[in-house]
């Protein structure tokens, strides 16, 4: 009876355990199945509730995750996929690479707590994301009897293949490496039909003949991973900035705006607002010829420009200061203009 009693309790110990690890194994499924899809970060916040301050690098971006096959894709810029890390979802923890999050749900959001962050990131899926950022945007141009749509986040095409498009011609223009290494600027561009046809391709801003030649090519190439699900004829724009050996492309009129801002940079990066905003706005006043990098410059100083006034009570002037360069529809400005700019 003893022997026959402990074989039974066995037994049963047994299959309680196989209940419970398949009930764990179910679970995480369930979780993971949950995950499958593309999130979109619709605000960042303190675990304690509290909302980030202004100059946070976090208050105004964009951030999205994507979960497909066991990897995840996390993305700053709505238009690149991001780069691949393998995922998994262990006893209600989510594994990415080396990185460990908690994470939950709550209505639509799903509630993303990375370990050793003070941080919450809330997420939704991008048809709630555009209902409730109201992110519609539709601009247009007439081309022969075609109408053309500009890429934006409501009518953003998918590319499908292991990395981002960029990407995808850094690794398949064969001179890119070569090129990458002098100073250039490249421009190019073409047409997405609504039934996944790559027309029109352009080079706006070329290099050489070979690296342009090869760039149509690689273009027309990858029609075959493009899935555009809007509609929709839609005008996909492609740039490279090529700076020599890590050094800023700068023409000899633009130096003293340069340094200027970077003067200025230095006073933001120690709160001294004021004197930020005092070289920030001599920047404002000095003529500059135009040209990518000027322009990515003005984006960031403008930011930055519109934060110290923030800092310092002069809401209408930060305003003023978003506005030059952004709108309600750019993440890097959205944010500001719509708590502080109504």
């Amino acid at each position: 009876m003893t022997k026959y009693s402990i074989a039974l309790n066995s037994t049963s110990l047994n299959q309680k355990l196989f209940i419970v690890i398949f009930l764990v194994s179910i679970s995480n499924l369930y979780c993971k199945n949950s995950l499958e899809g593309k999130w979109f970060c619709h605000k960042v916040v303190y675990q304690d509730g509290k909302d980030l301050e202004v100059n946070h690098p976090l208050f105004a971006s964009f951030l999205s995750y994507e979960f497909t096959s066991g990897k995840a894709y996390i993305s700053i810029n709505y238009e690149e996929k991001g780069v691949p890390s393998k995922y998994t979802v262990l006893n209600s923890e989510l594994h990415i690479g080396f990185r460990k999050f908690s994470f939950s749900f709550d209505n639509k959001f799903l509630v993303l707590k990375e370990h050793g962050d003070e941080l919450s990131y809330y997420f939704l899926r991008k048809s709630d994301f555009l209902i409730e950022n109201n992110l519609y945007q539709e601009t247009y141009f007439i081309k022969g009897n075609d109408t053309i749509f500009h890429r934006s986040f409501s009518l953003n095409p998918e590319f499908y293949y292991e990395t981002s498009f960029s990407n995808y011609l850094r690794k398949s223009i064969s001179n890119y490496s070569k090129t990458s290494a002098q100073r250039h600027q490249f421009k190019g561009s073409f047409v997405l039909t609504r039934n996944n046809e790559i027309l029109d391709i352009m080079v706006e801003q070329g290099i050489n003949k070979s690296f342009d030649k090869s760039f149509r090519k690689v273009v027309q190439d990858s029609e075959k991973y493009w899935k555009n699900s809007t509609g929709k004829d839609i005008l996909i724009v492609q740039k490279f900035n090529f700076f020599e050996q890590g050094k800023y492309f700068i023409k000899k009129e633009n130096w003293d705006f340069y340094h200027h801002v970077k003067k200025a940079d230095d006073y933001y990066k120690t709160l001294d607002f004021i004197s930020a905003i005092d070289f920030y706005e001599q920047a404002l006043d000095i003529a500059i010829s135009e040209n990518e990098f000027t322009h990515i410059m003005l984006r960031d100083m403008s930011r930055n420009l519109g934060i110290s006034y923030l800092a310092t009570g002069k809401i209408e002037k930060a305003c003023e200061s978003f506005r030059i360069v952004g709108d309600e529809h750019d993440f890097n400005f959205r944010n500001f203009l719509l708590k502080f700019c109504k």
